[in-house]
Order: structure tokens, then sequence, then C-alpha cells
């Protein structure tokens, strides 16, 4: 990622406004709560982004208060390029673990990722 210029911070927000925003992109405070940062911080991100061109804020149709931020075409392709590394260094890292202890890392995981996604809020 960095040789590319992007941060992992960088690179979580695009990667859950790609793939959780889906084509129709996703409010600040939605991607603020997934990432669990402050507004204040979010917003510092979100301005990085755009002006990198790798991010887009459109009106919410309906509440013009509300952004919806989308994933560019620059964006899409960064990510692109990112992911055989990224997924290569991951991989790397989940091998060090034999397949019992994955399945419970990922089990322990997917429970904190439910919960942080609002099923069985706590």
């Amino acid at each position: 990622m960095r040789p590319l210029g992007l941060s992992p911070a960088n690179f979580n927000a695009m990667m859950i406004i790609k793939h959780v925003g889906r084509g129709r992109g996703l409010s600040q405070i939605e991607i603020g709560r997934r990432l669990i940062v402050t507004a204040s911080n979010m917003t510092r991100l979100l301005d990085n982004l755009e002006k990198e061109g790798y991010i887009a804020r459109a009106t919410r149709l309906g509440d013009r208060r509300v952004k919806l931020i989308k994933i560019s075409q620059k964006g899409c392709d960064i990510l692109d390029k990112v992911w055989p590394g990224y997924y290569e260094k991951i991989s790397g890292i989940a091998n060090l673990l034999n397949k019992t202890d994955q399945k419970y890392v990922a089990d322990i995981i997917g429970k904190w990722c439910d919960r942080l996604g609002g099923k069985n809020n706590v």
C-alpha cells in the first residue's frame, strides 16, 4: 500500500465504500461507524481521499443534508493494484496458524463484526 501512497486507514475506508456501499454509496456516519473512528477523523480521511480523486461525495435524494460517499473509478483501480499484495501478506500471516486456530480466530472475528454491525448488539 505504501508505494502507492495509501495508508491502512485509506485502504480500509475505500474497501468499505466499495464493497459495503456498492454502487449506492454510504453516509459518512456509516463509514465512521464501521471503522470505529470519530467524526472529525472521518471528515479528514474522506477529504484526503476526495482530494486524491479516490472517492466522490453526492447528495442523498430527498435529504440534502446527507452526503453519500462513493468510490471513483480511480479508487477502484488503485484497490485492484493493492489487493494482490495485501491478500498475499494477510494469507502469509494467517498461515502462521494451524487450520483449527484459523477457524477459531475467524469465528471470533465473525462474532465481533456481527456485533459491530448491529446484530446481537449488546
